[in-house]
């Protein structure tokens, strides 16, 4: 399958200030900012690759509600690599983003003919499913207790850069892919799956590319975050990192290229802002707050600054 964009596509407003954007995020570390704001920083580039690879199954009209299984399988995979057989930390990283997307062809070769929230309920099945089997191996992953993760860089600025290149990478591919013929496909099949396949198209293969893609880019994203943390447990499998794609990509804008990057980094502050109460109070006021977007903003922040340029002239 070939991806194919006209050169007009590469070279378009968005494609500009995208690149503007990025431009400016790389001169943060300049300014000396808090190791505080460099670490919630982080944590966006993080969340926005972990949404970006969740929200390229919405563009074949599936959902996930147990991506935290890749997330883990790629934060396990890469880290006991290290540890237990002294593998370079970046081909671990790589090989954690593999093993996501074999177990996620496993997984999509039985989900794919499913449609909707009934997919949805699957994986979030194969979610608590993945958490068991982390608690039956304890004698590996220590179970609940969990164990300290090899460190991949230095310092804090290391791990901004590496992230901006990594998320930026990947959502470049993600837009590559979805401007192309494939990317047409996945339309077709989200919009309507029956005439898709009524217009020959193979609705399972593409399907199923989607979650492969998505599962692989989740485990690096998994694989980056553990590593960045130093630490992993069977926490990474919980609640928390099975939503929060989901929220993050509604909130920015579903089957948009910025929605999950506007969505990390809103969903992101108003957690960070939130940290005088607890948790569940935390996922309750994330809740309202998404509420209200689906209400009066229902297609995502990103169309909101959409009109907004477009008001400027821009």
């Amino acid at each position: 399958m070939n991806i194919s964009l006209k050169a007009s596509g590469v070279f378009s407003p968005k494609c500009l200030i995208a690149i503007l954007v990025l431009m400016l995020a790389s001169i943060i570390p300049i300014l000396q900012p808090s190791q505080y704001i460099l670490h919630l920083l982080i944590l966006m580039g993080i969340y926005a690759l972990y949404s970006s690879s969740w929200n390229l199954l919405a563009y074949t009209g599936q959902a996930s509600l147990g991506h935290s299984a890749f997330l883990g399988l790629g934060g396990y995979t890469s880290s006991l690599l290290i540890i237990k057989f002294g593998v370079d930390p970046w081909l671990s990283l790589l090989t954690g983003g593999a093993s996501a997307a074999a177990v996620g062809f496993l997984i999509g070769l039985t989900c794919v003919r499913l449609r909707e929230w009934f997919l949805a309920m699957v994986t979030f099945g194969f979610a608590v499913i993945a958490e068991t089997a982390v608690m039956a191996l304890d004698w590996v992953t220590q179970g609940a207790t969990g164990y300290a993760t090899n460190a991949l860089l230095d310092s804090r600025v290391q791990y901004y850069y590496t992230i901006l290149v990594l998320a930026s990478v990947t959502i470049a591919i993600i837009y590559l892919v979805v401007q192309s013929k494939i990317g047409l496909a996945f339309s077709a099949i989200r919009e309507n799956q029956l005439e898709a396949e009524g217009m020959g198209i193979n609705t399972v293969k593409y399907k199923l590319l989607a979650f492969v893609l998505s599962s692989f880019f989740t485990g690096v994203a998994g694989g980056f975050l553990v590593h960045y943390i130093g630490y992993i447990s069977n926490e990474i499998f919980s609640f928390h990192h099975s939503f929060m794609p989901l929220i993050i990509s509604v909130t920015g804008g579903l089957n948009t290229i910025t929605g999950p990057i506007i969505g990390s980094i809103i969903i992101l502050s108003i957690w960070e802002a939130l940290k005088i109460i607890n948790p569940i109070q935390r996922m309750i006021a994330i809740g309202v707050f998404l509420t209200l977007v689906v209400i009066f903003m229902p297609r995502g922040l990103h169309y909101v600054a959409l009109k907004v340029l477009r008001s400027l002239k821009m």
